[in-house]
């Protein structure tokens, strides 16, 4: 990680202790956002070279944090009890389902139409549930997640697409 972005995150946490948590979100980052976070890519299946050092690109490579006692860590210079540990990718040929998502994703795709790919819905009723899911989603969260569920179940029932 730059030097940029380890001083914007402390920035951030400097700041971030002026105030009080009112709300944590959970999200899962985007690829790019992944790649700029990230000080190492993974490329090196070998943890180790043949003298036993640890390999650049690989799993126990140095910039993932300080990796023995008394070093300090290229990345951060803290040694390896102040050094938090900084993130790395892997860059993947294919894509791959979150599998925490999965069954989100197979439940949306039962609703749409496999020619169109349009929702399995009547044209008509579609402005009606947009505007009923934003209002319990802003007014009622613990009924929006039932009412995306129904919507979901109808459109999976239907047979015909009728657009």
């Amino acid at each position: 990680m730059s030097e940029r972005i380890v001083g914007e995150l402390k920035g951030l946490l400097e700041e971030a202790r002026r105030y009080r948590i009112s709300k944590i979100k959970f999200g899962v980052l985007s690829p790019q956002i992944i790649r700029n976070m990230s000080v190492v890519e993974v490329t090196n299946e070998a943890y180790r070279d043949e003298v036993g050092a640890p390999t650049v690109g690989g799993l126990l490579d140095p910039r993932f944090g300080a990796p023995e006692p008394g070093s300090h860590c290229p990345i951060c210079g803290n040694d390896r009890d102040h050094c938090p540990g900084h993130f790395g990718h892997i860059e993947l040929s294919l894509p791959v389902v979150h599998v925490l998502f999965a069954d989100h994703i197979y439940n949306a795709l039962r609703g749409v139409c496999h020619n169109c790919g349009r929702i399995k819905l009547d044209p008509e009723k579609i402005p009606v549930y947009i505007k009923r899911a934003e209002f319990l989603k802003k007014h009622l969260p613990d009924r929006y997640k039932a009412f995306v569920k129904k919507v979901i179940k109808e459109a999976s029932s239907v047979e015909r697409c009728p657009h």
